[in-house]
Formats: C-alpha cells, sequence, structure tokens
C-alpha cells in the first residue's frame, strides 16, 4: 500500500497547522490565567480578612474572563499574521510538493528538496478538522490537507500511520 500526492499548500493551511502546533500556548495559558487570577485574589486581599472569596468572586473573577477571552484572540490574531508572513517570506511553503508514505517511510519531492524519513523516525501525527500533519521532529511536520485528500487516499494515509506508528505517536482520529 502507498500513497502519494502533489499538493501545495495555501496560507490557511500553513496557519491551521500553527494553531494546531501551539495549541496549548494559544489555548492553555488564558485558561491558567482565568485560574490563577481569582486565585491570587482570594489569597491576597479574602483570605486575610476571614476567608469569603469577596473580591475574587465579585471582580477578579469576571476581569478575569474578560482579560483571558481577550488574550486568547490577540493570540490567534497575531499567531495568524506571524503565520501569513512566514508563508509569504517562503517560497519552500508555497511551492508545489508531491508528498509520498509506503511501506519505508514518508518523503516530500519538490524543486527544493527530496527527503525520506523512514517511519521508525517518524515523532508523531496529528490531526484537525483542515489537515493531518506527520511530524518529522519536534517542529517540523508534513502538512497535508484535508481538501485535497481523496477518500481512498485518506484511507490509505490512515492505515500506513495506524500501521507504522504506535499508538502514543498515533493522534489521528479513527474514521
Amino acid at each position: 500500500m502507498e500513497f502519494r500526492k502533489t499538493i501545495r499548500v495555501s496560507a490557511e493551511d500553513y496557519y491551521s497547522f500553527n494553531k494546531y502546533h501551539l495549541r496549548a500556548k494559544v489555548f492553555l495559558n488564558p485558561i491558567l490565567f482565568l485560574i490563577l487570577i481569582p486565585l491570587a485574589c482570594y489569597l491576597f486581599f479574602d483570605l486575610p480578612k476571614g476567608g469569603f472569596p469577596n473580591v475574587a468572586l465579585t471582580i477578579a473573577l469576571p476581569a478575569a474572563v474578560v482579560l483571558c477571552s481577550l488574550l486568547a484572540f490577540l493570540s490567534l490574531r497575531s499567531l495568524k499574521r506571524a503565520a501569513a508572513k512566514r508563508y509569504n517570506e517562503n517560497e519552500m511553503l508555497q511551492a508545489e510538493v508531491v508528498l509520498w508514505a509506503g511501506e519505508t517511510g514518508i518523503g516530500e519531492q519538490s524543486a527544493f528538496a527530496d527527503s525520506h524519513t523512514p517511519w521508525p523516525d517518524v515523532a508523531r501525527a496529528g490531526e484537525t478538522k483542515n489537515g493531518i500533519y506527520l511530524y518529522i521532529s519536534g517542529k517540523k511536520a508534513f502538512i497535508i490537507p484535508k481538501r485535497l485528500l481523496t477518500a481512498a487516499e485518506d484511507e490509505a494515509l490512515r492505515a500506513l500511520v495506524k500501521k507504522h506508528l504506535h499508538k502514543k505517536r498515533n493522534q489521528l482520529r479513527r474514521k
């Protein structure tokens, strides 16, 4: 069984990958602040006065919700701008690429590079509603937009990933 597909990653595909790759920074940091701000107000203002969380509940919690929502919005906006800038400045990202996966590993062929990564060296596989990402290192991945895949190609790629990646490294959704 082999998967082979000629693709061209769009700026939106690249943004979706960055949003997936940096999801902890974009989404978990605001949630952490949502917890820490009211907790800090409780410890510094309410606890010394007898313990009931008046300030933490009436002022700090609503303020933390607004602040965290703003932080998440600004993080996504900043991420979108940075991804668009990197995409527009990098000809390799915009190039047409032939991605392939087979029994020996995964690879790409383009005007800029030919590569082959054996399956044991593939770090992990991830997925969003927009794409499938096959990581060859902590930060580098093959971006495969789902909009370009037929049902047969999607099935073949998933079968190869399931066969060659351990369950812990395979984060593709089951179909």
